[in-house]
């Protein structure tokens, strides 16, 4: 899991270089909190669809490793650690951007409340699509953002 969250980090590194662009601190943190926490609750979801349906031989052996508890606590404390770094960014940068900070706290919530005893996290873009309330506060997240930066 790990691994797969320095591979984002990565990136947004390589992608920067590219386009000769500076990563920040910050935002390569970000991106290793925010795949830690999409991640980990897709492997949460994925335990709790061999808990209701129960196909032993389906089972992946790696899910093996995985704790619910764990997974849980590892998404929860990712929202914590984005928040602060995103506080970060907007005391250091743009301070009309406490809305948008909001929102997403809201939105990342929401996403971990509706997907940890289910298996709704599995497909995190179809669930972000399906949720009015989630496909609401995205809409408005970029809307705020984008009305601030004109």
């Amino acid at each position: 899991m790990i691994l797969l969250c320095i591979g984002y980090v990565i990136r947004i590194d390589a992608g920067s270089k590219i386009i000769n662009v500076e990563s920040s601190i910050i935002m390569l943190n970000s991106t290793f909190f925010l795949a830690l926490f999409f991640i980990s609750l897709k492997r949460l979801s994925e335990i709790n669809i061999f808990k209701i349906s129960k196909p032993i031989n389906n089972k992946r052996l790696v899910l093996n490793y995985y704790k619910p508890k764990t997974l849980k606590v590892l998404s929860i404390s990712s929202i914590f650690i984005i928040d602060i770094l995103i506080l970060i960014y907007i005391y250091l940068n743009q301070l009309y951007l406490i809305f948008v900070f909001i929102l997403g706290t809201i939105f990342l919530l929401r996403y971990y409340l509706i997907t940890r005893n289910s298996s709704l996290g599995e497909m995190p873009i179809d669930l972000i699509l399906k949720d009015k309330y989630l496909l609401t506060i995205s809409i408005l997240s970029l809307l705020i953002t984008f009305l601030i930066y004109i």
